[in-house]
């Protein structure tokens, strides 16, 4: 693990890895996200403004759901210390969306047009947000015996290797390493990036504004109950059997997703006019 990456030469400002990655994956889902719009002519000089509100708007709405599922832990009296594993990224998707709706209705931009161009470079952002989350220790999973392949092992000073030796006792602290776990947050990230995959294979054939989208988001939904829910350490409770709380609910929202979907797309089989915004652009892909 490297949770910081390098230290800013004649300055000791460290770089930290988690930072960094994010950072990067604004800038790229900056940059892919008007490069989709202008080819869908769609207005790009007011949509990096959404864009920029959007992010605003995900990295408060990520702390401030974070702060209300752990009140009373360390880091959550601040909403404003925003740090690897001290994030809900499903609070920053639902403001983001909020803010993005609202502008774009003032700004008469169809909605679900503009999503379909962010959706793929915010798959990636996840994607980016979680390696170095991983890079930072944060977000582990639950442990796993010492042959299992993919088992990862923290350092001192990490977060797992202080959950174990401090919290569990299952550790001295003259360990050198923690106890292997899994790596759940690389197995959110590959995730998050078949999605990428995914939604640029449906922006090529979509008949309807919006399919990107729902594509993109039902990605994130799947990565975070199936993935996230069942290997991290701080997955949530259990339901019935091996189906917890989080892949519960997850699983309504896939289904009010699909009714949402096919309700869309049977109004675009009536009136495809109506729902193909980007027809007369310059590229389709």
């Amino acid at each position: 693990m490297q949770p910081i990456l390098f230290t800013i030469p004649g300055t000791g400002i460290p770089v930290h890895s988690w930072g960094a990655t994010v950072a990067f994956s604004l800038i790229v889902g900056w940059a892919l996200s008007l490069h989709w719009a202008r080819r869908d002519r769609l207005p790009a000089q007011q949509l990096g403004t959404a864009y920029v509100l959007a992010v605003a708007g995900a990295l408060f709405g990520s702390r401030l759901l974070w702060t209300q599922q752990h009140v009373g832990e360390p880091g959550a009296e601040s909403l404003f210390s925003v740090e690897a594993g001290g994030m809900a990224v499903g609070g920053g998707l639902i403001l983001a969306s909020i803010v993005t709706f609202l502008y774009t209705r003032t700004r008469r931009i169809p909605f679900f047009a503009w999503t379909d161009c962010m959706a793929p470079g915010t798959l990636f952002g996840v994607a980016m947000e979680r390696f170095g989350a991983f890079l930072a220790g944060a977000d582990f999973g639950i442990t796993v015996d010492a042959d299992f392949a993919l088992g990862v092992r923290y350092p001192p000073g990490s977060p797992a290797y202080a959950y174990h030796a401090d919290f569990l006792n299952q550790l001295s602290r003259s360990t050198a390493e923690s106890l292997p776990v899994h790596p759940a947050t690389l197995y959110a990230m590959v995730v998050a990036l078949l999605g990428v995959v995914v939604a640029l294979f449906v922006r090529k054939r979509r008949r309807f504004a919006g399919q990107v989208t729902f594509v993109a988001l039902s990605t994130f939904i799947v990565g975070q109950m199936i993935v996230e829910d069942a290997f991290r350490i701080d997955g949530s409770e259990s339901f019935i059997g091996f189906l917890t709380y989080g892949m519960v609910s997850g699983g309504g929202l896939l289904a009010i997703l699909g009714i949402a979907y096919r309700s869309l797309a049977k109004s675009a089989t009536k009136h495809p006019e109506r729902h193909q915004p980007w027809r007369g652009g310059r590229d389709k892909a």
